[in-house]
């Protein structure tokens, strides 16, 4: 056994159930960079094979060699610690540890202004406490004891009272008529107050470690109680911020950093269950490098391979990508210095290993769901609808109304040279792609792989498809037919004028390279949209056998689309109807015969599998998520009172 060996094979011995728990570490032998997390007990650990440890410490070995730098790592001015802090802690990780630390404890920009009062020590902004709380944890054995104890100090200071009602000594209040997120606008407390999920998970479960560290029980107990509340909403109502392309590793990371350093046994298990829904989620998603839609807070550019801070980060602990480590995602430092690792039914999940096709239901909250009650939240929102074949991923959503940060919907296809292509609809363009959002007057509605698109006939002026270049496509009978190298669609227009191709311009020529835009113009009519089909080898045998069956068995009924209905029946015999509501509530939707409805609380699961095997469940308020996938059955259960359960079994 040679040193990379022998030090791998100490590392997986602390993972996976050592008795004696020693010291984190960084480690390097024979050009090869391992760490040994903070140390954790056995029970809080997903067990992982040798293969699959060795597979995540060749990834991050990678993301190391060519991202970490000597130096350079940016400023400490306000958060920017979202970039500075991560850059320092890779490149100590790369071996730069003298730079590194003299980074990490030379002084904040608002030092002896903002943060006078906590020693200087900037525990204010969100995305700055996500990096303290590593750095004083994990990177102590490196620090200045001296200045380890200023920070500690003040810490002590910070949690005395609770920071996020304690007035800020500096600035004591609020201004709504600045802009802006810096404490001259909410000075009012002594902590970053914005309430988005990732921002809120930062700052309190920071608050939490510190209270903790420090002995302020009463502030402890507090944020204890914040943190049981928000991961019980997790695995009872939802995220607000679900799914977002965006910022579900920062929310990810907090976690990590409450997982890796809390002491008290339950916010361990707490941390835990976080992490594990939170990485189902993720898991769910993701696809060869790219992600399917519907998802919150996402980004009209994210609609390509590892596009989207979300896949980027995923690729750390699912791989599927070749080309993964070209982008440093700054969170999957957090990942790299972390005990945690998704169970092994998660990564199957990730990497799709289950039969095929599946169906999944799953609810999304209101994204200000914490202006309510969380022990007692309304009903869900928007309902999402996603088709898992062999060859493609398809999501959609049916919403409660416009929404104007959602990716509703894109059809995501395997690829063997770019991991994925997309296909993406939208009612409105940015650049001459479609641009985010759920607009004005939309419905939306899908059945496995039939999907309709209808908007009200006054309301905007086109549809808006974005396709890879290298997609063939042909009109026949007037049905749009899009050939991808394993996977294919056919598109009836519905009072759609002829599609006129368009290159990107701004930014989305620099971020989307080889997609073309097709627009299509409305024509008169009460209402105007899409209905789409999409197959595979498995359901169709092959592009010709899937076209000639489009043509000849499927069907577009509009006989009522004067009353905002329109149905869609498949070449296997199955059907989609899709209806605007009278009320201005629900869209009527049947799928194959059943009707939805929306206001029955037994169609507000979370997560469900409805055809398929029952690879996922996660009932409405019933705290208890199971995914089985990859031979492996996980579950994972959660209570308000922040007692925790879980058990993975192979099947």
């Amino acid at each position: 056994m040679n040193a990379t060996s022998q030090t791998l094979t100490r590392f997986l011995v602390l993972l996976l159930g050592a008795t004696t728990l020693s010291a984190q570490n960084v480690i390097e032998e024979d050009g090869r960079i391992l760490v040994e997390p903070y140390p954790i007990e056995e029970k809080w650990l997903n067990e992982w094979p040798e293969a699959e440890e060795e597979a995540f410490w060749d990834r991050a070995n990678e993301i190391i060699r060519k991202h970490a730098q000597p130096g350079n790592y940016g400023n400490k001015h306000f958060e920017n610690e979202k970039g500075s802090y991560p850059n320092a802690f890779l490149s100590f990780l790369a071996g730069h540890r003298d730079n590194a630390i003299r980074f990490l404890e030379a002084e904040d920009t608002q030092a002896g202004a903002w943060h006078q009062h906590t020693e200087g020590i900037d525990f204010y902004a969100a995305f700055t406490l996500k990096g303290q709380m590593r750095k004083y944890y994990f990177f102590s054995p490196w620090l200045d004891e001296d200045y380890r104890a200023r920070m500690k100090r003040g810490a002590e200071a910070w949690t005395r009272t609770d920071p996020r009602t304690t007035p800020h000594p500096v600035f004591q209040r609020y201004n709504p008529n600045l802009q802006g997120w810096t404490p001259e606008r909410f000075g009012n407390r002594q902590v970053d107050g914005r309430r988005t999920d990732n921002l809120y998970a930062m700052s309190t479960t920071a608050t939490y470690l510190m209270a903790e560290e420090t002995g302020n029980t009463e502030t402890r107990e507090t944020y204890r109680d914040h943190i049981n509340r928000y991961v019980w909403s997790l695995f009872n109502i939802g995220m607000g911020e679900w799914d977002s392309a965006t910022y579900h590793g920062h929310t990810f990371a907090a976690y990590l950093n409450l997982y890796d350093f809390a002491k008290d046994e339950q916010i361990k298990g707490v941390a835990k269950a976080a992490l594990d829904q939170m990485a189902t989620m993720m898991a769910l998603k993701y696809y060869r490098g790219g992600m399917v839609r519907p998802t919150k807070r996402d980004n009209s550019f994210h609609n390509k391979p590892m596009g989207g801070d979300l896949p980027m980060f995923a690729w750390i602990y699912f791989g599927g990508h070749p080309d993964g480590a070209d982008h440093f995602e700054r969170d999957v430092v957090h990942a790299m210095t972390s005990a945690y690792r998704p169970p092994r039914a998660v990564m199957a999940l990730a990497r799709k290993d289950f039969e095929k096709p599946v169906e999944i239901l799953s609810t999304k909250i209101n994204y200000q769901n914490w202006e309510q009650d969380a022990d007692d939240s309304h009903r869900p929102r928007h309902f999402e609808t996603l088709y898992i074949a062999p060859t493609y991923m398809l999501g959609s959503l049916t919403p409660r109304g416009p929404e104007g940060d959602i990716g509703p919907f894109n059809l995501v296809v395997e690829n063997s040279e770019r991991g994925v292509d997309y296909f993406v609809a939208a009612t409105s363009s940015r650049d001459n792609l479609p641009r985010l959002g759920i607009d004005g007057g939309v419905q939306m509605a899908q059945y496995r792989n039939l999907v309709l698109w209808l908007r009200e006939g006054e309301q905007g002026d086109a549809f808006v498809f974005q396709v890879p270049e290298s997609a063939e496509r042909e009109t026949v009978d007037g049905i749009h037919f899009f050939r991808f190298e394993n996977t294919w669609a056919a598109l009836r227009p519905i009072h759609l004028g002829d599609f006129e191709v368009k290159t990107p311009t701004g930014r989305a020529e620099r971020a989307l390279p080889n997609v073309l835009g097709l627009h299509a113009p409305k024509t008169p009519g009460p209402y105007y949209g899409f209905a789409l089909e999409v197959g595979d080898p498995s359901s169709h045998g092959d592009y010709a056998t899937f076209k000639q069956r489009v043509r000849n068995d499927s069907a577009l009924d509009l006989s009522e689309l004067d009353n905002g209905r329109a149905t869609l029946r498949g070449a296997d015999g199955s059907f989609l109807t899709l209806g605007f509501p009278e009320d201005g509530g629900m869209a009527h939707v049947n799928r194959n015969g059943q009707v939805r409805d929306f206001d029955d609380p037994a169609e507000w699961a979370l997560m469900r599998t409805v055809s398929g095997p029952e690879i996922l469940d996660l009932g409405w308020k019933e705290g208890r998520l199971t995914v089985n996938a990859g031979g492996y059955r996980f579950t994972s259960e959660m209570n308000r009172e922040g007692e925790t359960s879980f058990s993975e079994v192979a099947e």
